[in-house]
């Protein structure tokens, strides 16, 4: 199997390619260099790029405009980190944690092919819970009741940093709609959880896109 490993050309990038050569796979790193990036369309589509989602972080608009939808995508990040799936259109998709063992990854590079979308058990065990109890984990806090998806949405708006004058506007609601979802999201938390609820959604952006994304959509 050839895989195109995009991950930062580190300890853990060569030292899994070496691990995935003692398999019998053929593993090209590709480190984060745009002349590296732009040799993507070459690559065989029977090819797997297993992709670490912290690359994506620093150069995703390039690797999703030169993925194709006929080659096979694998990312590993945390549970945080899931909406990735949904931003590629290829057909076959897969998601391994990065707590996972290295033997969860070889068993899931052996079956990417045979569905549409592959999970570990990690992010399978996390999708099956109640909304509640996932967004409790996701946001790293004892919720006292459940996120609805409309303030979830607006935690999504706050963490791009935008002010409740400029949401008001953007969404044709006025300022004081706004104010009471805020008030609403930050009752749902325990009032010495959440101080601050701005700095609050930038901390947990990457969490709150995946709490957005509907679960059929990642699975």
């Amino acid at each position: 199997m050839h895989i195109n490993l995009l991950n930062q050309n580190n300890i853990e990038g060569m030292g899994l390619s070496v691990l995935l050569g003692n398999e019998g796979h053929q593993v090209e790193l590709i480190p984060l260099q745009e002349k590296r990036i732009n040799n993507l369309p070459e690559k065989k589509s029977s090819s797997i790029f297993l992709i670490n989602v912290d690359f994506l972080l620093i150069s995703s608009q390039k690797i999703l405009k030169e993925v194709n939808s006929n080659h096979k995508v694998l990312l590993f990040g945390e549970l945080c980190q899931l909406h990735w799936l949904t931003k590629f259109s290829t057909q076959k998709k897969g998601f391994i944690c990065k707590k996972s063992t290295f033997t969860d990854l070889l068993k899931i590079l052996r079956g990417i092919g045979k569905k549409k979308t592959i999970l570990d058990k990690h992010a399978r065990f996390f999708l099956q819970k109640p909304a509640l109890k996932r967004q409790s984990i996701l946001l790293q806090r004892n919720l006292v009741k459940q996120l609805s998806v409309t303030e979830l949405s607006m935690m999504h708006e706050i963490s791009k940093g935008k002010t409740t004058k400029q949401i008001a506007q953007e969404q044709y609601l006025s300022v004081h709609t706004i104010y009471n979802h805020r008030k609403n999201i930050k009752q749902k938390f325990h009032s010495s959880e959440i101080l601050k609820l701005s700095k609050f959604c930038m901390l947990y952006t990457e969490a709150i896109k995946t709490l957005i994304c509907p679960i059929k959509t990642l699975c």
